[in-house]
């Protein structure tokens, strides 16, 4: 309820430019997965990075939901999927096997307030136990649980350097993504 507390009470004549929500990555490429996983039925070699955007094709969760959406809008989340994409795929020659972006289809985390008041939005999400994509076998981090801490989190990433690597992925890209706007290169 805090993003929404957030976005409903802005003050007047503040905007948002884009909101990015680092919840729940880490446990996402380059971090391989474990053999634990592995015989628990993971067959994939690396836990996926994604980043859930404002939609380009498929508004329907958002407009099923009350949302009004513009042209305006349909070209911010076209352009902040482009400019992902190419910071990912293109700059940091990530794999897109491993690390893609995708229309948010589910609003369910910080990002779909901000989407649901007209802003641009991601979500960086590295592996969860409650949100599967097509073709994932390996969804089954800890989450608001007994569990839910730094030594698990770095036994399923192989040890602390493993799950430092699946951090890093996701603020090079924010990085580089800050940095270029800055620059004006957008």
């Amino acid at each position: 309820m805090g993003s929404l507390h957030f976005v409903e009470s802005l003050p007047e004549g503040v905007s948002i430019a884009t909101y990015v929500n680092l919840d729940m990555f880490g446990l996402n490429w380059p971090v391989e997965t474990q053999l634990a996983s592995q015989l628990s039925g993971c067959d994939e070699d690396y836990y996926h990075l994604y980043l859930f955007t404002s939609p380009v094709d498929d508004w329907s969760y958002y407009t099923d939901r009350g949302l009004n959406v513009t042209d305006e809008m349909r070209a911010e989340a076209s352009d902040l999927q482009f400019r992902l994409n190419s910071v990912l795929h293109n700059d940091l020659s990530y794999p897109m096997e491993w690390v893609a972006v995708l229309d948010d289809t589910k609003g369910n985390s910080d990002h779909f307030n901000f989407i649901m008041h007209g802003w641009p939005a991601t979500w960086f999400r590295g592996m969860h136990e409650f949100i599967q994509e097509t073709g994932d076998t390996c969804e089954q981090s800890p989450k608001h649980a007994p569990t839910d801490r730094v030594d698990v989190l770095y036994q399923l990433a192989g040890g602390r350097s493993g799950l430092e690597g699946g951090m890093q992925t996701g603020l090079d890209a924010l990085a580089l993504l800050m940095w270029r706007d800055v620059q004006g290169q957008w």
